[in-house]
């Protein structure tokens, strides 16, 4: 072919008028005798489009390589989980209603993130955008809008993937992120809290169009549907139990340790949370949406949620330590199957009441203990990883390193959380009036006290309340050891 094109283009040469074999060798021969005049100059035109050519080879190897790599799922469900059935039947419970802005607060290890990722993994329902703040990839406006941005279009992506006859649009709508963002950088200047409120309604309407989309319809339809003045309110929207009509999966946003939001945008660029927080109650609670949901394990954060005058349309909801049956039946079920001396099982079971008096009601505590400190390195109970850390815990915060004295009712008021119960707990509000704030505060901020903000899920009948906003009762409960 190559060879057949050569002798065209020869022929074609020849039949212009004044064409001759001798004009073209005199002008080969002058290229050659100006690169034998200037050998430095020809020299460099060679070494730089040499290291083009090897730059070029490079960007295509590394683009190869990046399509070979393949993408991994990090939001899967936890190996080894040890259901809840209590709790998770009222998470989906939630989610099951219209859509509903969703604050979950819990001690530290008590199983709230692998609780909510095991509903939410189910594929048939949810589709949903995960991020977790702690391994966020922002610390200010400019890169929480790369961030988020990056994010949504990924999530868009997933459903032209996930959602049948959602193809073209999931990717048309991933798309306008991406032209988003572009648009951003190529403007040279780091985005502003402008963009930022330009990205919520970029993202409004991307969920609008997921709602009212329908992929029955022919061109000549939409095109009608999209020039009236308002659009249709979708067949079926949510989000009850059984499917809807277009298959449409339920969106939910949900962010894990999501106290860290005002660490990463701090007082400087509180103008930026409030728009964030502001832009997603409007997507929930106003537009139903999609559902949102933060977890944390900080009850500072209700604070936030007070500033920024959000706890009035939230749903507030409290995961706490599995029921000691629970404990048990893990114990027997799981952990006891693990521990290859069988004559030590009768033992364990015994001493059940003491053990749980000193590990309280934590899976996570229970497994590192018996398979680790007790049957790896033979330590006791008031030795173990969790009775030494909550020890630790205690004693730096009575007696700081930095030498600065306790306040007075400090331990005062740890005496009068002891005596308290699940029946008769201490209410958060009334200790800062007897105790003092900053005495209170301090506890809560060092994880020694967590506060059970509202319906604690594990010991209500969520049949009879399951779309009432619970009461904010902010009952004090000691998180160290034990209950």
């Amino acid at each position: 072919m190559l060879r057949r094109t050569s002798l065209l283009a020869k022929h074609y040469r020849k039949s212009i008028p004044g064409y001759s074999t001798q004009s073209r060798s005199f002008f080969g021969i002058g290229d050659v005798l100006g690169a034998i005049g200037n050998p430095k100059e020809t020299l460099s035109q060679i070494t730089e489009a040499k290291n083009e050519l090897e730059k070029v080879k490079n960007e295509l190897v590394e683009m190869g390589e990046k399509v070979r790599l393949p993408p991994v799922r990090t939001f899967v469900r936890q190996p080894n989980y040890f259901s809840r059935k209590l709790e998770e039947d009222r998470v989906r419970a939630m989610l099951d209603s219209d859509a509903t802005f969703t604050v979950f607060f819990g001690a530290a290890s008590t199983g709230k993130t692998c609780l909510i990722r095991h509903v939410l993994t189910d594929n048939t329902k949810y589709i949903v955008l995960p991020i977790d703040l702690r391994i966020s990839a922002f610390t200010d406006p400019a890169t929480f809008y790369m961030s988020l941005s990056t994010h949504l279009e990924a999530f868009f992506n997933d459903v032209s993937e996930s959602v049948d006859g959602f193809e073209e649009l999931g990717h048309r709508l991933g798309l306008g992120f991406k032209h988003a963002r572009i648009d951003v950088e190529r403007r040279g200047v780091p985005p502003s809290s402008t963009d930022i409120s330009r990205l919520m309604e970029l993202f409004q309407n991307a969920f609008l169009n997921y709602w009212n989309y329908d992929p029955s319809l022919t061109e000549e339809e939409r095109k009608k549907l999209d020039n009236q003045s308002t659009l249709p309110e979708p067949k079926q929207r949510v989000t009850c139990g059984s499917p809807n009509k277009l298959n449409r999966k339920i969106p939910v946003l949900y962010i894990d340790e999501a106290h860290r939001l005002p660490q990463l945008l701090d007082t400087e660029h509180s103008g930026t949370l409030k728009i964030i927080l502001d832009g997603l109650t409007v997507l929930t609670k106003q537009e139903r949406l999609l559902h949102t949901i933060f977890c944390t394990s900080d009850s500072m954060f209700m604070s936030t949620l007070v500033d920024y005058n959000v706890l009035t349309h939230t749903q507030v909801l409290h995961v706490t330590d599995p029921s000691k049956d629970s404990i048990r039946s893990y114990l027997k079920d799981h952990l006891l199957l693990q521990i290859n001396q069988s004559h030590l099982h009768p033992h364990i079971i015994e001493n059940f009441d003491n053990i749980y008096s000193i590990l309280g009601g934590k899976y996570i505590h229970w497994k590192d203990y018996l398979l680790g400190d007790w049957l790896h390195d033979g330590l006791s109970l008031t030795q173990s990883k969790v009775a030494t850390h909550a020890k630790i815990s205690v004693e730096s915060h009575l007696y700081p390193s930095s030498g600065l004295s306790t306040p007075p009712n400090t331990l005062a008021l740890l005496h009068e959380i002891a005596k308290a119960t699940d029946d008769n707990p201490l209410d958060i509000f009334d200790a800062r009036r007897r105790f003092g704030q900053e005495v209170v505060d301090a506890l809560l901020c060092n994880k020694i006290l967590e506060v059970r903000w509202g319906n604690v899920i594990s010991r209500s009948n969520f049949l009879e309340n399951a779309h009432m906003n619970p009461k904010l009762d902010g009952s004090i409960f000691c998180d160290g050891m034990g209950d």
